[in-house]
């Protein structure tokens, strides 16, 4: 039995030393204003039952030198740089979105075309997007109608057309058409055009419009009278 005591003064100090660092992993949330049901709910847990999550072994490799006077003054100089909030991320996602959408729109309307036929189908939907009589997003614009097999706004939405995996060369290509058109980059080229088909066909609603230009296979249009003028970009 002699051997029992140095483990009981063993596993004593063992409680001691997680009860200490599990109070410094404490403090590292309350000085840093880290909601402690989110990091839990991501997965980081403050109790001594699992001393692989990353909070503790971050409080434990943090505070095992500092003061809460420096940790204090750390903290005051670091949130003078903070940068990004979670709703820099939460609009960064929806950007990646809407140019998915919009690299859908012109990868399975246009990818056949020149650069500037591309640009022009693209800025079609962003003329959309400023026009008050469709949706205000990309996605809703691009998708409009797409559950029903005879409202489709953009035929490759409801013909079965995104069955098949967009890829290669032309896949890249209509990502970058996306990201320069939303950006806003290329001159305007449609003369505002909301509309338009191939010079192949000859729908029943293009009498009932503007023609404003043809671009590659595609001819464009836009309402008549004041419905064909898109409200100000700053509007």
């Amino acid at each position: 039995m002699a051997f029992a005591l140095p483990m009981a003064q063993s596993r004593l100090q063992t409680q001691e030393n997680n009860a200490e660092w599990n109070q410094r992993a404490e403090t590292f949330v309350d000085m840093f204003s880290i909601d402690a049901n989110a990091a839990r709910e991501n997965g980081f847990r403050l109790t001594s039952s699992d001393r692989s999550e990353k909070i503790w072994r971050m409080a434990r490799a943090y505070t095992s030198n500092q003061s809460l006077d420096s940790l204090a003054r750390d903290r005051d100089v670091i949130g003078a740089y903070q940068t990004f909030a979670q709703a820099h991320f939460d609009q960064a996602e929806r950007q990646a979105k809407e140019r998915k959408c919009l690299a859908d729109a012109v990868y399975f309307e246009a990818r056949s075309e020149t650069r500037p036929g591309q640009m022009a189908v693209a800025e079609v939907v962003m003329n959309r997007v400023r026009h008050p009589l469709y949706p205000n997003t990309i996605c809703g614009v691009v998708y409009q109608g797409s559950y029903r097999n005879t409202g489709c706004q953009f035929t490759f939405t409801c013909d079965g057309s995104v069955a098949r995996k967009p890829r290669g060369v032309a896949w890249r290509n209509a990502n970058q058409v996306a990201a320069h058109a939303m950006l806003g980059l290329a001159k305007p080229a449609t003369n505002g055009a909301t509309h338009y088909h191939t010079v192949a066909i000859n729908p029943y609603w293009a009498p009932s419009l503007v023609q404003t230009g043809v671009i590659g296979s595609h001819k464009f249009y836009r309402f008549p009278g004041a419905a064909g003028r898109l409200p100000d970009t700053d509007a």
